[in-house]
């Protein structure tokens, strides 16, 4: 009697699955491409920076790099930038842009896939 129970539930949750399938295929196929859906903004809030008091330079140094390597930030504007794709706008064209363009040149055909070590004195 569970089992069938069982057998029941399971073909059930996948005949649902399959009518909401067909019916956001439907509705997206019926939509025309000039149609702007505007989803509300279900994100949650970005919490207020505080920063960090008697914090040694080396733990900084540690935190920094570890956030660094760990961002999962997708800032393609800056890829743009660094590619030559877009022109850099006047406050984000500084020193640092020129040693991220000159990296991204790479005119020795440097073979990099994959992040340098880490290296700890």
């Amino acid at each position: 009697m569970l089992k069938m129970m069982l057998a029941r539930n399971i073909n059930l949750q996948k005949n649902i699955a399959k009518c909401n399938y067909r019916l956001i295929f439907s509705s997206s196929f019926l939509r025309k491409e000039t149609d702007i859906v505007d989803m509300p903004d279900r994100s949650l809030p970005i919490p207020q920076y505080q920063q960090k008091e008697n914090e040694t330079i080396e733990v900084k140094r540690a935190r920094l790099l570890y956030q660094s390597r760990k961002r999962v930030s997708n800032d393609w504007d800056i890829f743009y930038y660094a590619t030559n794709v877009k022109p850099t706008p006047p406050e984000l064209d500084n020193e640092i842009m020129n040693l991220l363009k000159k990296h991204v040149k790479n005119e020795n055909k440097e073979t990099r896939y994959r992040q340098p070590d880490l290296v700890f004195d």
